[in-house]
C-alpha cells in the first residue's frame, strides 16, 4: 500500500516534501509518558513524521497533567489513524520502583512513578488499542542510531511541538517505543 501524508516530515537526508514521501505501509506511533515530560513520535521506518513533547506546568496536579497530555496527544493519534490504513500505537509502561539508582541502593521517592503512572493510565484508557511496551532501554541507544530530526535542537520544519523541553531524550524514547510496538504486533500475528 502506498500512501502520501499531508504533513511535512524530516529525515536523515533533510526536509522531505509531502509529495516525495512514500509510506512503507506501517505508521508507528510511540508515546513515552513521564512525570514532567511526555513525548509522542510518529514514524515511518526511520523517518519522523511528527514529534510532540508536553511539559508539566509548574505545580500542576498529576491528574491535570494527564488530562492535558491526553487532550493534546489523542487528537494527533486519531488524525494519523484517519489518514493511514496501518497505524500501530505503543505506550511505554511502567515498573515498580526497585530502590536503586545508577546501580546503587537509593531511597525510593514514589512521587515520579505515581505521576508517570497517572499519565500512562490516562493514555492507555484513551487509546484502548495501544500496545503497552515494557520499559527498559527506550531512548538509550547511541545518538547515531536516531534520525537527525531527534538530535540536538528541534528542527523548525518538524511538525509538532516541544513546549519548552530542553532535551530530546523523551522523543528518542518514544521513537524506540514505536518500533517495539510494531515488533510486538508482528510477534502476535
Amino acid at each position: 500500500m502506498t500512501v502520501t501524508p499531508k504533513a511535512t516530515a524530516k529525515s536523515r537526508a533533510g526536509a522531505v516534501r509531502e509529495e516525495e514521501f512514500i509510506s512503507n505501509g506501517v505508521i508507528s506511533i510511540g508515546i513515552d509518558p513521564g512525570s514532567r515530560y511526555t513525548a509522542l513520535v510518529v514514524r515511518d521506518g526511520d523517518t519522523v513524521l511528527h514529534a510532540t513533547t508536553v511539559k508539566r506546568e509548574g505545580a500542576q496536579e498529576p491528574i491535570d497533567y494527564a488530562r492535558m497530555v491526553v487532550e493534546i496527544m489523542v487528537p494527533i493519534v486519531r488524525d494519523f489513524e484517519e489518514r493511514y490504513e496501518n497505524v500501530v500505537v505503543g505506550i511505554e509502561g511502567i515498573t515498580d520502583p526497585k530502590g536503586f539508582s545508577n546501580g546503587r541502593r537509593a531511597p525510593i521517592n514514589p512521587k515520579d512513578i505515581v505521576r508517570t503512572g497517572v499519565t500512562a493510565g490516562g493514555l492507555a484508557i484513551a487509546l484502548m488499542d495501544a500496545i503497552i511496551v515494557p520499559p527498559g532501554h527506550n531512548g538509550s541507544q547511541h545518538l547515531s542510531q536516531y534520525p537527525d530530526a531527534l538530535k540536538g535542537r528541534r528542527p523548525a520544519g518538524l511538525p509538532g511541538d516541544s513546549t519548552g523541553a530542553g532535551t530530546r531524550k523523551h522523543e528518542q524514547s518514544a521513537f524506540d517505543v514505536a518500533l517495539k510496538a510494531v515488533e510486538r504486533t508482528k510477534d502476535n500475528v
